[in-house]
């Protein structure tokens, strides 16, 4: 007689506790109290342990209560949050798409484990294969809650929590699935009878027939595979590291990928010849790398850096190379590697110091900034094949103008904002790296304006842009109209001296009359225009 209901009296207790309990076992669902989960999550415990004689007992009733309280709260909550599904709803669509991908997968594995646990209830559909498909349906949320996690890593830090819970629930449940006795004699073997569970030596003895069994040999022969695999995994990262340093492609994302799979098919050799599934394995070679990923995404802290402001800039309708992105960052390992140029030492005593007087940081903070924004402006200038520029460009460009049809008609256009010779000489004659870490600095000034206008002030991002070009220069091609018109258009770098310098003036000498002129320009690129044709600039 199959005896798979628990007690009238448990079943009471269940309802009880049921709603508190269902926030602690929802691994996508989120909450700050945690009073009520825990509290839920020990009744649950006592009911399980109640029933442990039972096919559905003990941490598999656990299970149970953990998938339908948790989609009874999941659904509560996704029906709250329903508006953030709709892509009207979002200014910036590349967030939405990242939203999409954080969420919506994760959300599918939800709905197939519900139908997948349910049908190993009914006897019809208990066997190893429906089993394994539950199981790999916990490999898939384990996968996208890594990638949930890398996306809240870089905007929305508050879910972090809930992304980890989003690993550890799918990896436990795997493991229970994967070496449980009561899933293998409930759902693989059907046995159902309650003498069969009310006994653990009973269990034992059932399982025993079943262990896997190797000779010396083939054990021998496993782990000599696994330690193979697991070197070239090692390798492959250290090889691919040397290359990003070397070269200045980043093929992290791939050398990843492949050190990962490496490593998990390694893992999975170890596995057999332990005596436990290949699929058990594979999983641990996943685990195995989840620190290593997370600190690829905390220690690259730049990608972060540039994710902001290139999102920043978009919204001020500054242009730069947007192949920048995919070159953002070298990686942990190829600071070991790497090493520390003449520029690099000559920019670090120029900006380390200005971080701590005019940022407020700390020392290592001051260290950490550079050395971040100094690998995005190399990156970025190896991308774009300008990274070995001369630095007397300035002289050079000048020496041409006159023979050259098209370095006449470029320093043309510049000349016709007002660009000098001495402007061109100051901004082309000094090493590419340090023009770029300018252009890095000023996105970080107007980046912490920009958040601060929406964050705190509560403006629409077109609100805060517009504030921002208002007391900001906005440099470029002055030729782009895509964002702005008239003399609200881009400036050329080469200005960037002499605005500074009117920026000093204007700020000291008459507060008042500075910011009013400001306020009454439609922007400050054409406060900058009026004043150079007025000759204060």
């Amino acid at each position: 007689m199959n005896r798979i209901i628990i007690s009238i009296g448990q079943a009471i207790w269940l309802v009880l506790f049921f709603v508190a309990t269902a926030y602690a076992q929802s691994y996508s669902a989120s909450t700050r109290n945690i009073g009520g989960p825990l509290f839920g999550a020990a009744i649950a415990a006592l009911i399980c342990y109640r029933a442990r004689r039972r096919a559905i007992g003990g941490w598999l009733l656990y299970y149970y209560i953990n998938v339908y309280g948790g989609a009874l709260i999941i659904g509560i909550m996704t029906l709250a949050s329903l508006s953030n599904y709709y892509p009207q709803n979002w200014a910036d669509k590349s967030l939405y798409t990242l939203f999409i991908i954080s969420t919506i997968p994760t959300d599918l594995a939800n709905i197939a484990e519900i139908i997948v646990a349910s049908f190993l209830i009914n006897k019809r559909f208990r066997s190893t294969s429906t089993v394994n498909l539950l199981r790999g349906i916990f490999i898939f949320a384990f996968i996208f809650s890594i990638i949930g996690l890398g996306i809240d890593l870089g905007h929305w830090k508050e879910s972090i929590p809930f992304d980890i819970l989003g690993m550890i629930w799918p990896a436990i449940w795997f493991f229970y699935f994967t070496l449980s006795k009561r899933v293998n004699l409930a759902f693989k073997r059907n046995e159902w009878d309650y003498h069969v569970f009310s006994s653990k030596d009973a269990i034992t003895a059932e399982m025993e027939q079943t262990m896997p069994t190797h000779t010396p040999d083939q054990i021998k022969k496993y782990r000599k595979k696994a330690t193979l695999y697991i070197v070239i995994s090692i390798f492959v990262l250290i090889l691919g590291t040397v290359i990003v340093s070397k070269l200045g492609k980043d093929f992290r994302g791939l050398q990843t990928i492949v050190a990962i799979i490496v490593m998990a098919w390694g893992m999975g050799w170890y596995s057999i010849s332990k005596g436990y599934s290949r699929s058990l394995g594979l999983l641990l070679g996943l685990l195995s790398w989840i620190g290593l990923i997370i600190l690829y995404f905390l220690e690259d802290k730049n990608r972060r850096v540039l994710s902001n402001i290139e999102a920043a800039n978009s919204a001020l309708g500054v242009r730069y190379n947007q192949d920048s992105a995919k070159e953002a960052t070298m990686g942990i390992f190829s600071r070991l590697f790497g090493t520390s140029s003449d520029i690099q030492k000559q920019l670090e005593t120029l900006y380390i110091p200005m971080f701590q007087m005019m940022m407020g940081m700390t020392l290592p903070q001051a260290k950490s900034t550079f050395h971040d924004l100094y690998k995005l402006a190399e990156n970025e200038a190896k991308a774009e094949g300008s990274i070995n520029l001369p630095i007397n460009l300035g002289d050079i460009l000048l020496e041409k103008e006159s023979t050259r049809q098209e370095t006449k008609s470029m320093l043309a256009k510049r000349r016709k904002e007002g660009v000098r010779d001495e402007d061109i000489r100051w901004w082309m004659n000094r090493h590419e790296l340090d023009r770029k870490m300018m252009i890095k600095v000023d996105d970080i000034s107007k980046l912490a304006l920009f958040k601060k206008l929406m964050e705190e002030d509560r403006l629409s991002e077109e609100e805060a842009a517009k504030e921002v070009k208002k007391y900001f220069p906005i440099f470029g091609d002055p030729d782009d109209a895509s964002t702005s018109s008239g003399d609200d258009r881009p400036l050329p770098f080469e200005l960037k001296d002499r605005i500074n310098i009117y920026i000093q003036k204007g700020s000291q000498t008459d507060p008042a009359k500075y910011k009013k002129e400001i306020a009454e320009s439609s922007s400050f690129n054409a406060l900058i225009r009026k004043e150079i044709k007025k000759g204060n600039v």
